[in-house]
């Protein structure tokens, strides 16, 4: 989301409350949230960094990362407290989840030759084995790959996507 949008204040506001209310003061905090026109809903909250996060992707996007502040909060106090309590968004940023639609063996190296001609490509995480057989995805688990674009707009990432899925329809 966007730092500015009245809707991330909100969220925000929420999250230090779950947090304060089950005693997390000092290191990481992973909540999700389902933000609805009633307000945020908790879904999860616990003492740890995101699983799915992508430190590379989100220095692109914001200049920092959750593992450097962490690492910072522990190690380099002076430096955590002199980062902004608020993230700015340097680069708009898209987590893309690949979607099988076909069987057959899974190529890392086919799709991360593809990802690599996207002006806007970051990184990947190959959600399964170089080689396994791909099965058409049904879920977020079962998903091959998630990787995360960027650009100077969100016009760029969106033609990057077309493209993307575009040859996805064709290879996975």
């Amino acid at each position: 989301m966007s730092p500015q949008a009245p809707e991330t204040e909100r969220c925000i506001a929420y999250t230090l409350k779950a947090l304060d209310a089950i005693g997390i003061v000092k290191g990481a905090g992973h909540t999700e949230l389902i933000l609805s026109p009633d307000g945020p809903t908790l879904i999860e909250v616990g003492a740890r960094v995101s699983g799915a996060a992508n430190p590379e992707a989100i220095r692109v996007a914001t200049g920092s990362d959750q593992l450097e502040l962490i690492r910072y909060a522990y190690t380099c106090p002076e430096s955590f407290y002199q980062a902004s309590e608020r993230y700015q968004l340097i680069h708009p940023l898209r987590c893309v989840h690949a979607i099988a639609s076909q069987t057959g063996p899974f190529s890392h190296a086919e799709l991360r030759s593809f990802l690599e001609t996207l002006p806007g490509f970051v990184s990947a995480v190959m959600k399964i084995a170089e080689g396994a057989r791909l099965k058409p995805t049904t879920d977020v688990y079962s998903c091959p790959a998630a990787f995360f674009l960027t650009g100077i707009s969100e016009q760029d990432i969106a033609q990057d996507y077309v493209r993307y899925r575009q040859w996805e329809a064709a290879n996975l």
